[in-house]
């Protein structure tokens, strides 16, 4: 993406806004996908962490002259204890979505289910809805929560991607009084200092 899309990825940084590290090719790194349970898979090793961070890092500076923030997601957030740590010794943190026992309680949009046909499909007015409805509950709302969403799409009909609704619901958050920050900035309201992860990984 930060190859194919350099005006839009320097528009994004223009703006304000962070980028974090995602991999470079998305691997699944533990066994949810087959045991529901978050075992680092076999070939999955410090080595293979470091280098799928370091090569997107290293192709991000070539590109823009700058690091990424010190933050990463696992791929289908598939990770652990052990694949942490050893991301935290290249330099990042690892920062999901809003989890919950089900999709309402989550901040899964769910915008990567491609058809009304696969399990697990909402609509834009649902994902809307949901959101919506979420920030409003007693007593905290959605207060430090992270909305997971996607840069493409892979649904075909217009009418139900989801990014067309991010413009509401920022409008409907914020006119209750939500505030929109960087990662970096939650980070530092909760007392971690990011800039140990920079001299961690560097063993300065």
């Amino acid at each position: 993406f930060v190859r194919r899309h350099r005006p839009f990825v320097k528009a994004i940084l223009r703006d304000g806004h962070e980028i974090g590290n995602h991999t470079y090719s998305h691997p699944h790194l533990t066994s949810w996908e087959q045991t529901h349970s978050h075992t680092t898979l076999p070939d999955v090793t410090e080595a293979f962490i470091l280098k799928e961070l370091g090569r997107t890092e290293r192709l991000f500076q070539k590109n823009y002259g700058r690091r990424m923030a010190p933050l990463w997601r696992a791929p289908y957030g598939e990770r652990n204890r052990t694949i942490c740590y050893w991301a935290q010794k290249g330099g990042y943190l690892h920062v999901g979505w809003r989890q919950g026992r089900t999709w309402a309680q989550n901040l899964d949009s769910n915008d990567w289910v491609p058809n009304e046909h696969v399990p697990g499909y909402h609509t834009p007015r649902e994902v809307y809805n949901k959101i919506v409805t979420a920030a409003r509950a007693e007593p905290y709302g959605i207060n430090g929560g992270i909305v997971l969403m996607h840069l493409g799409t892979v649904r075909k009909r217009r009418s139900q991607q989801v990014h067309l609704v991010v413009g509401r619901i920022i409008d409907a958050l914020q006119s209750m009084g939500y505030r929109f920050v960087r990662v970096t900035e939650m980070a530092r309201e909760a007392g971690i200092d990011l800039s140990l992860l920079q001299t961690y990984a560097t063993g300065e």
